[in-house]
C-alpha cells in the first residue's frame, strides 16, 4: 500500500515538472477517490491533497487551491514531506498576489524537489525580521551547488551583502568577490545609446530580462564598492548604463561610487550635471552645495570659487523660483554647520556650540535670506517647513534676531489682507448687484489668497519663535484677532476659507498656553473691576461667573480656556461633517487631518473617550503602521480613565493589526528575494519591528494583561480569579526565571539604569533601556533578539505631525545632518585624509601599521554608530541607509542605521552585573543587622552598576549626549513654544515609566514560589518604591535612608509635598500627560493653588500595598521580632503588641487611606457630572441631580449609624481637608486604584494568609487581618454601589434632550463661556469675545453632551472593576495554599 502511495504521488510529481498540471490535478483526484474508498493513512491522503492543491494553483484554479491548502494546513498530524509541499503550495498561492503580472506570465517552474527546497529558504527569509541574513548563507549556497541556478548565487551574495558589519566581514566580502566571478556576464551594451528596444520591452520576457540585468548588475556593484573596488565598478556601471531604470540613476550611482572612492572633484562635477538635469530637486541642491563646500575646505584647485556660479544663478532666480531660494537657504545653513561633519564621533549639538558656529557676518546674511524668502515665497505651502528646517539649526540668539526681523512685516501684511478682504465684500456687493461683475469677484479671491497664505504662514513662524509664548494682551488681541478673520472669511470668502485654516491651530495654541497661565494663578476668578478698569471687565459679574463659584463648577473651571479650545476644535470638525451623517458624530472626512488629529489628542486628555472612540475609528480611516501611530491618544486616555473593556479589545485590534503587518512584510521580504529588489530589504526589516516591538506595543499588552480580570462581561464570582490570573502570569513567565535566574536580576538592573537616564534627562536613553529590558526576558529564556530591543518609541515622527507648531530640537536636526549620505561618505573621507597627513615622528613603524589597520575598518562602522546614538538620544525615527537617490545600491550598513545587534560582550556584562547584584542581595538577607550595616556599600555598588552599564552602551560621556535639556523629545524649556506639541511630548515622555510601573506590579503578582529566590520579591517592592518615589516628590537620592532591599519593616511612607510636581511637568495640564494626575485640586478654607494633592492619596496608599506585598513573606517572623522588642523593653505583651508587625501596620495605613481616597474621589465626581449637567441643560437639571445625590448620601449616613459604624461621622463630614478634584483626576486615581494598589494589596494578603507557622500565631495573624479586611471590603461595597448609583443617575438626567425653562440666556451657558484671564500683577482682565457667541454655546452643549456620555461609560467600568477586585479580596481571605506551589 505504501508504494503504491508512492508511486501515485511521484507520478503526479512527473506530471508537475513536465508542465501537465491538468493531468496532475486529475491523477490526484483519482488517487484521492480510490484512497477514499480503501481507507488509506492520513498522511498519504494529505500529500495527495497538497499535490492537488499545487496543479490547480499552477491551473489558474486558486480558490479550490486555497481551500485544499487550508485543509492540509489545518491537519494535525503531517509527515515532512505533506509539511512541504502545503508550504509549495501557498507560496505559489501568494505570489499571484504580491509579484508583477509580467513575472507571473513569465514565469517557469522549475523541478518539484527544486521548488520545495527554495520555499524552504524563502520561509527562513520571512522568518529572518531582524535581519540576520548570515545564518541564511549556508542555505543558499546548498542551493546553487544542488541545483546550480544563478539566482541561488546571487541570493547567496545578498545575504554576504547584508551580513552585520564588522571587521571579520572584510573577509565575507572578499569570498563575495570570488563567488562573483561565478555569476553570468553581462552583456555590453553594443552602442552608446542603444537600449532595450521597445519590441523587446513589451514582452513579459523582455521586461523581466531586464530587471533581472539591473538586479545583478547592482549585486555586482555593491560587491566591488564593498570590496574598495570604486574604478572597477565605475567602469561596470560605465559598460551597463542602459540598464538603469530611472532617470538620473546612473549619475547617480557615479555620484556615489566617485565620492566614496575619495575622487571629490569628480563627485561635484557629476552633482553639477545631475543638477542641471533637474534643477528643481531641492536635494541634489543640497549635495551640490555639500560638496562645493568640502572642496571650499580642502583648497582643491578652484574650490574656493566652485559654488560662486551657482549663488549667482540662484540669487538671480530666487524672485521667481521656489527652489532657487530654498537652495540660498540651504547654502547658509550648510555652510554654518560644515564643522560640524568633521568627525565621525560628533557630538551633542547646543546652543553653545551653534552659537559659536554662526559667526555674525554669517547670522545677518541669513536672517535678511530668511526675511527675502518669506517676503517672496511666503504664500508657499512649502514655506514653513523649509524654514522650521532652517531655524532648528540655528541658536537661540539668532532666532531671537529673526524674530525681531520678522515682526516688522507684522503690521503692514496684517492690513494688506484686512484691506483685500474689504475689498472683496465691496466686489460680493457688487456681484450681488449686476451679474455681469462675476469676474470682479473671482479676481478679489485672487487677490486676497496669496497675501492670506503669507501672512499665515508669517504668523506661524512668529509663533514658532516664540512670540506669543508668554501671557500677555499681544496674545489675547492675537487670538481674537485670528477668530474674527476666520470668521470673516468662511461669510465673505467660504471658497478659500481653508487658507485660514491654521489659524485655528494656532488660536488652539495659544489658549492652551492661557489655560497653563491660569493654572499657576491656580484658577482665580476675575476680580471686581476696578476704578480704573472698568471699561475691562464691562458691567460687573455675569451669572456664569456666580457659578463658577459653586463647589460643583470651581475646581473644572480653572480649565476653562482648555475647554474653550476643545470647543472650537469640535464646533470646527462638527460643522464641516457631510450633510447626509449623523449629527451626533464630529468626524467627518472633509475636516482638517490636523484638526482630527489635534482633537484626538485633546479629547483624550480630559477622558471624552466616547468621542476619542469616533474620531479614532470614523474618521482617521485606521490601518496597519497608522494604529501604531495614532493609536497614543486613542489607547492612552482608556487606560488611564479605566475603561478596561476597551483596552482588551484595542489590544486585540493591535494584535491583529500587527499580524497582518507581519505576514504583509513576510510576503515582501520573499518577493525582494525573487523578483531581485534586493535594496528594499532594509526598509521591509525597518517597518516590521515598529509595530511588533515598540514600547506602544509593549505597553497595550501589558495594559490588556492587567484589564482583563477587570472587564468580564459575566458577574464577577465567573471573572478571573486571583488564583487564575497568578497561576496563568506565573506560567508565562516560569520558563524565563528557570533558564536564566539572573533574567529578573537583569530586568530589574536594566530598570535601575532607565530611572537615571530620566533623571539626567536623557529620555531617549531611558526609553531605550527599558525597551532592552522587555527583550531579555524572552519566552524561551534566552536572550531576544536584541535589533528589535533598540527601537525608541513607535513609528510618529513627532517633527512630522501636521499639527506640530514648535520648531524641531537640535538632536533632531543633529539626526537628519548625520543621516545623509553625502555627508556621511565626507565624515569618513575627512577621516581618513586626518589619518594620513598625520606626522610621523617616533614609532613611525607603529603609526602606519595603525593607519593600514584603519583602513582596514568597515566603511561607515564609526558613522552608523554615531547616527544610532543620535537617534536613540532623541527617539526620532531615522530612514533606513540609503545611498545617494535614487540609486540603491545592497550594503551591509543598510542595517546598521536599524537597531543594531547587542554584542555578547555586552550581553554578559548585563548578567554578569545582574549576577553580582543578585548575590549581594542574598548574602544581605542573611540578618536584618547585616543588611542595615551593607545597605550603604549596596547602594553605591548599585550606582556603580549603572554607571558601568550606561557607558558600555553609549559611552563615558553620555550624559552630554542629550546634555539634559534641549535634546529631549519636545526640547528644552526654552525651545518649547508650542503646547499641543508639548501635550504629545509628555503623553510619548511618560511611556517607559508606565511601562516599568506595570511590569513591576505583573511581577509582584506572582506567587513568591515562582521567583528564582526570596529576596527577588523584596527586591521588586524595592523598585517599585523607587518609581514611586519619583512620581509624588523630586527623585529619590540613592541613600540608606531613602528605602530599604531587604527590612521592609524600614519603609517609611514618602511626604508628598502639596506643591511638588514631575520633574519637567508642567503643573496643571491634564491628567494624561503623566502617569499620576496633575490637575489643580479645590481645598476648602484656603485659596485654590495649583499643587498635587489629588495625587497624594494615590501614592499613599500604592506605597502602603508595596510595604504589605513586602512584608507579607515573613508576617509571622516580624510579628515575633515585635513581641521580642517589647519583652526586652520590658513591656507587658498586650493585644495590639501582638498585632504590631510590619504588615498589620501596612494593611491598617492602606484601609485608612484607600477611605480617604474614596471620599475625596467620589466627592469629585458628583460634583462632575453637576457641573458638566448645568453645562448641558442649564442650572434646574444641575440642581435635581445635587439634591438627589445629597438625599441618598444621607441616608447612608443614616444607615451607618444605624449600625454603630464611627466612621459615619469621620470619614465625610468631620474631615478638615475637603478636597475637590476635577471629574478626570477622580476616575483617574479610582481606575489606577482598582487596577494596581488593589491588586498589589490583594497578592499580598494571599501570601501573608499562606505564610507557615505554628497554627496558634497562624491563627492569631488570620484573625487579625481577616478583621481589617473585612472593614474595607465594607468600604469598597459602598463605593461600588455608588458608582453604580452616579452612573445610572447621570444616564436617566441625559437620556432627556429636552431643555429646561427658564432664562436660557443665562443658565444654559457651560462654565467655560465668556472666558477670561488676569494678568498677574497688573489687574487687567483679558476677554475673549468669541466665547459669547451664540454658535460657541452650542458647541459648548454638544462637548457638554458627550462628556456625560464618556463620563458615565467610564464610572461604569470602574465600578466592574472594582467588583472584580473585590472577589480577589475576598479570595485572598479564604487562602490556605500557594497557588503557585505546583
Amino acid at each position: 500500500m505504501a508504494a503504491a502511495s508512492r508511486k501515485a504521488r511521484d507520478q503526479i510529481r512527473a506530471a508537475l515538472d513536465a508542465g501537465e498540471n491538468k493531468q496532475a490535478a486529475r491523477l490526484a483526484s483519482q488517487n484521492l477517490l480510490k484512497k477514499s474508498k480503501g481507507a488509506p493513512g492520513e498522511a498519504q491522503g494529505l500529500a495527495l491533497k497538497a499535490l492537488r492543491a499545487i496543479a490547480l494553483a499552477r491551473d489558474g484554479q486558486e480558490r479550490d487551491a486555497v481551500t485544499l491548502a487550508r485543509e492540509v494546513e489545518r491537519a494535525v498530524e503531517k509527515d515532512d514531506e505533506t509539511a512541504r509541499l502545503c508550504s509549495v503550495a501557498f507560496k505559489e498561492l501568494r505570489e499571484i498576489y504580491y509579484l508583477p503580472p509580467s513575472r507571473i506570465d513569465s514565469r517557469r517552474y522549475p523541478p518539484l524537489e527544486e521548488t520545495e527546497e527554495v520555499t524552504a529558504f524563502l520561509d527562513a527569509v520571512a522568518a529572518s525580521t531582524t535581519g540576520h541574513f548570515e545564518r541564511l548563507l549556508p542555505s543558499a549556497l546548498r542551493l546553487f551547488s544542488r541545483f546550480k541556478n544563478p539566482r541561488y548565487l546571487q541570493w547567496a551574495l545578498v545575504c554576504m551583502l547584508l551580513h552585520d558589519a564588522s571587521p571579520a566581514s572584510k573577509a565575507t566580502w572578499a569570498l563575495a568577490a570570488k563567488l562573483m566571478a561565478k555569476l553570468p556576464a553581462l552583456e555590453p551594451s553594443m552602442s552608446e545609446d542603444s537600449h532595450y528596444s521597445a519590441q523587446l520591452m513589451s514582452t513579459a520576457e523582455g521586461c523581466c530580462e531586464r530587471r533581472d540585468n539591473y538586479a545583478r548588475l547592482i549585486l555586482m556593484l555593491s560587491v566591488l564598492r564593498q570590496n574598495g573596488q570604486h574604478g572597477e565598478a565605475l567602469d561596470l556601471l560605465a559598460a551597463h548604463n542602459d540598464l538603469c531604470l530611472v532617470p538620473g540613476e546612473e549619475l547617480a550611482l557615479r555620484l556615489q561610487l566617485l565620492l566614496e572612492g575619495g575622487r571629490v572633484l569628480e563627485a561635484f562635477q557629476i552633482s553639477e550635471k545631475l543638477l542641471d538635469e533637474q534643477p528643481f530637486n531641492t536635494l541634489f541642491a543640497e549635495n551640490c552645495i555639500r560638496l562645493g563646500l568640502s572642496l571650499e575646505a580642502e583648497n582643491v584647485g578652484t574650490g574656493n570659487a566652485c559654488l560662486t556660479p551657482w549663488k549667482e544663478k540662484w540669487e538671480a532666480e530666487k524672485q521667481t523660483s521656489f527652489e532657487a531660494s530654498q537652495a540660498l537657504l540651504s547654502l547658509h545653513r550648510l555652510r554654518a554647520l560644515r564643522f560640524f561633519g568633521g568627525s565621525l564621533s560628533d557630538k551633542s549639538w547646543t546652543d553653545e556650540r551653534l552659537h559659536q558656529a554662526w559667526t555674525e557676518p554669517a547670522r545677518s546674511a541669513c536672517i535678511s535670506e530668511i526675511v527675502s524668502f518669506v517676503t517672496t515665497h511666503g504664500h508657499d505651502s512649502r514655506s514653513f517647513s523649509t524654514l522650521r528646517s532652517l531655524l532648528g539649526c540655528c541658536p537661540s540668539s539668532m532666532r531671537e534676531m529673526c524674530l525681531t526681523a520678522l515682526e516688522s512685516l507684522h503690521g503692514p501684511w496684517k492690513e494688506e489682507v484686512e484691506k483685500q478682504l474689504a475689498r472683496m465684500r465691496e466686489g460680493q456687493m457688487l456681484a450681488a448687484a449686476d451679474s455681469e461683475q462675476k469676474d470682479a469677484k473671482h479676481q478679489s479671491f485672487s487677490q486676497l489668497k496669496k497675501p492670506l497664505k503669507r501672512f499665515v504662514c508669517l504668523e506661524k513662524l512668529l509663533h514658532a519663535l516664540g512670540r506669543y509664548k508668554v501671557v500677555s494682551s499681544s496674545s489675547a488681541a492675537a487670538v481674537t484677532a485670528w477668530v474674527q478673520l476666520r470668521s470673516d472669511l468662511h461669510s465673505a470668502a467660504p471658497e478659500i476659507s481653508d487658507v485660514a485654516d491654521d489659524l485655528l491651530l494656532l488660536t488652539v495654541d495659544v489658549l492652551l498656553l492661557f489655560d497653563h497661565h491660569v493654572c499657576q494663578l491656580g484658577g482665580r476668578d476675575t476680580p471686581a473691576p476696578a476704578p480704573g478698569q472698568a471699561e475691562l471687565v464691562g458691567e460687573g459679574k455675569t451669572a456664569e461667573e456666580e457659578d463658577m463659584k459653586d463647589d460643583a463648577v470651581e475646581p473644572l473651571a480653572q480649565r476653562r480656556f482648555f475647554f474653550a479650545a476643545l470647543t472650537l476644535l469640535s464646533s470646527e470638525v462638527a460643522s464641516r461633517q457631510p450633510a447626509s451623517a449623523s449629527s451626533a458624530s464630529p468626524a467627518s472626512t472633509h475636516a482638517s487631518p490636523a484638526f482630527r488629529a489635534l482633537l484626538l489628542w485633546l479629547t483624550g486628555c480630559m477622558g471624552l473617550v466616547e468621542t476619542s472612540r469616533r474620531l479614532f475609528f470614523s474618521s482617521l480611516d485606521i490601518k496597519n503602521v497608522m494604529l501604531f501611530s495614532l493609536g497614543f491618544p486613542h489607547a492612552l486616555p482608556l487606560v488611564d480613565y479605566g475603561a478596561s473593556p476597551d483596552v482588551v479589545s484595542f489590544s486585540r485590534l493591535i494584535q491583529d493589526a500587527n499580524e497582518e503587518n507581519t505576514n504583509s512584510l513576510s510576503d515582501a521580504l520573499i518577493a525582494s528575494f525573487e523578483e531581485g529588489t534586493y535594496s528594499a530589504i532594509p526598509e521591509f526589516l525597518f517597518i516590521q519591528p515598529l509595530t511588533s516591538s515598540s514600547l506602544f506595543t509593549s505597553l497595550v499588552d501589558l495594559d490588556a494583561t492587567l484589564s482583563q480580570p477587570l472587564c468580564a462581561s459575566a458577574p464577577p464570582p465567573s471573572s478571573v480569579s486571583l488564583h487564575e490570573f497568578s497561576y496563568c502570569l506565573a506560567c508565562r513567565q516560569h520558563r524565563s526565571f528557570t533558564a536564566s535566574p539572573s533574567s529578573v536580576s537583569a530586568l530589574l538592573l536594566l530598570f535601575s539604569a532607565s530611572r537615571r537616564a530620566a533623571r539626567a534627562g536623557a529620555s531617549g536613553f531611558s526609553a531605550d533601556l527599558t525597551s532592552l529590558a522587555l527583550s531579555l526576558l524572552a519566552t524561551d529564556g534566552a536572550e531576544a533578539e536584541p535589533k528589535t530591543a533598540r527601537l525608541g518609541l513607535l513609528c510618529l515622527d513627532k517633527e512630522t505631525v501636521a499639527l506640530n507648531l514648535s520648531l524641531p530640537t537640535f538632536s533632531s536636526s543633529r539626526v537628519r545632518h548625520l543621516s545623509d549620505p553625502i555627508q556621511r561618505s565626507l565624515c569618513l573621507h575627512r577621516a581618513e585624509t586626518t589619518k594620513r597627513e598625520e606626522p610621523r615622528v617616533d614609532g613611525a613603524a607603529q603609526q602606519v601599521e595603525a593607519i593600514n589597520r584603519a583602513g582596514n575598518e568597515v566603511p561607515f562602522v564609526q558613522a552608523a554608530e554615531a547616527l544610532e546614538r543620535a537617534v536613540v538620544a532623541s527617539q526620532t525615527l531615522a530612514n533606513p541607509w540609503t545611498p545617494v537617490a535614487p540609486a540603491r545600491l545592497i550594503a551591509a550598513e543598510a542595517l546598521e542605521a536599524l537597531p543594531r545587534c547587542r554584542s555578547p560582550d555586552f550581553l554578559r556584562l548585563v548578567h554578569s552585573l545582574a549576577s553580582s547584584s543578585s548575590s549581594a542581595e542574598r548574602g544581605d538577607s542573611g540578618s536584618s543587622t547585616a543588611a542595615t550595616d551593607c545597605e550603604a556599600r549596596s547602594v553605591a555598588c548599585q550606582g556603580e552598576r549603572e554607571e558601568q552599564l550606561l557607558c558600555s552602551l553609549y559611552g563615558p560621556d553620555w550624559t552630554e549626549e542629550t546634555n539634559a535639556t534641549g535634546n529631549a523629545i519636545g526640547g528644552g524649556n526654552a525651545l518649547r513654544t508650542s503646547k499641543a506639541t508639548e501635550v504629545m511630548t509628555r503623553l510619548i515622555e511618560g511611556i517607559p515609566k508606565r511601562i516599568r510601573m506595570r511590569r513591576l506590579t505583573l511581577l509582584s503578582l506572582l506567587p513568591p514560589s515562582a521567583f528564582p529566590s526570596p529576596v527577588t520579591l523584596s527586591s521588586v517592592c524595592h523598585h517599585l518604591r523607587e518609581e514611586l518615589s519619583e512620581l509624588g516628590s523630586t527623585p529619590s537620592s540613592r541613600c540608606p535612608s531613602s528605602c530599604s532591599l531587604s527590612a521592609p519593616s524600614t519603609a517609611s511612607t514618602p511626604v508628598f509635598s502639596p506643591s511638588s510636581s514631575l520633574s519637567g511637568v508642567v503643573v496643571g495640564w491634564p491628567s494624561l500627560g503623566a502617569t499620576l494626575p496633575t490637575g489643580c485640586a479645590l481645598t476648602e478654607g484656603t485659596a485654590p493653588r495649583p499643587n498635587r494633592s489629588g495625587a497624594e492619596p494615590l501614592l499613599s496608599v500604592w506605597m502602603h500595598g508595596v510595604d504589605m506585598l513586602d512584608a507579607s513573606q515573613n508576617v509571622l517572623q516580624n510579628s515575633r521580632t515585635a513581641r521580642k522588642q517589647h519583652v526586652g523593653c520590658g513591656t507587658v505583651e498586650s493585644e495590639e503588641t501582638a498585632e504590631s508587625s510590619s504588615f498589620l501596620v501596612s494593611l491598617d495605613s492602606f484601609v485608612r487611606g484607600a477611605s480617604a481616597l474614596f471620599a475625596v474621589s467620589l466627592r469629585s465626581i458628583r460634583h462632575g457630572f453637576a457641573a458638566f449637567l448645568g453645562a448641558r441643560f442649564g442650572r434646574t437639571r444641575r440642581e435635581k441631580f445635587e439634591r438627589q445625590t445629597a438625599s441618598e448620601e444621607k441616608e447612608r449616613k443614616k444607615g451607618r449609624r444605624a449600625d454603630g459604624d464611627a466612621r459615619a461621622d469621620t470619614n465625610e463630614d468631620s474631615r478638615e481637608d475637603r478636597c475637590v478634584l476635577p471629574i478626570w483626576d477622580a476616575f483617574y486615581i479610582l481606575a489606577s486604584f482598582a487596577k494596581f494598589p488593589l491588586a498589589t494589596a490583594a497578592a499580598a494578603i494571599r501570601n501573608a494568609l499562606t505564610s507557615g507557622g505554628s497554627k496558634k500565631e497562624e491563627e492569631r495573624m488570620r484573625q487579625a487581618i481577616l478583621k481589617k479586611i473585612a472593614l474595607f471590603i465594607i468600604d469598597l461595597e459602598e463605593v461600588q454601589a455608588e458608582a453604580k448609583h452616579l452612573a445610572r443617575a447621570a444616564d436617566d438626567l441625559s437620556d432627556d434632550d429636552s431643555d429646561d425653562k427658564g432664562d436660557a440666556n443665562v443658565h444654559h451657558m457651560a462654565w467655560w463661556m465668556n472666558t477670561s484671564v488676569e494678568l498677574g500683577g497688573s489687574g487687567k482682565v483679558l476677554r475673549f469675545p468669541f466665547t459669547e457667541t451664540k454658535a460657541f454655546s452650542m458647541a459648548a452643549r454638544n462637548l457638554a453632551r458627550d462628556a456625560l456620555a464618556s463620563y458615565a461609560h467610564i464610572l461604569s467600568c470602574i465600578s466592574k472593576a472594582l467588583a472584580a477586585r473585590r472577589q480577589w479580596l475576598l479570595e485572598a481571605a479564604s487562602s490556605s495554599a500557594d497557588v503557585g506551589s505546583g
